[in-house]
């Protein structure tokens, strides 16, 4: 069950890789141009979360509600500040409530 699961986190990696294209995601502000990540970008990082077990909630931000719609304001994603392509994910645990009871996310090896 456990090569399962990280088979399916492989395989969403492998499809959020893949459907990254030169496809700017721009959204006209009123101050000038802003960039926000992709909608098949944040698609597919809900998809992968739901994946993962996070005992400590270290991927609280990411969702698909209107407030948490632009997936480079994550904790843990960075974004191409041009283009709003997800180019780094970093999902280490880095503190936690009780050092004794820490419990790093399942599936994260496989990235």
């Amino acid at each position: 069950m456990h090569r399962r699961s990280n088979f399916q986190l492989l395989h969403v990696l492998t499809v959020l890789l893949l459907h990254i294209k030169p496809t700017p995601g721009l959204i006209s502000g009123g101050e000038g141009k802003k960039f926000r990540c992709i909608d098949r970008e944040r698609q597919a990082l809900v998809k992968f979360k739901q994946e993962l077990e996070d005992d400590f909630g270290a991927l609280s931000s990411w969702g698909s509600e209107e407030e948490k719609s632009d997936c480079c304001k994550w904790r843990g994603v960075g974004c191409n500040n041009r283009t709003g392509h997800v180019t780094l994910l970093d999902l280490q645990v880095t503190s936690t409530p009780l050092e004794d009871d820490y419990k790093p996310l399942r599936g994260a090896a496989v990235v």
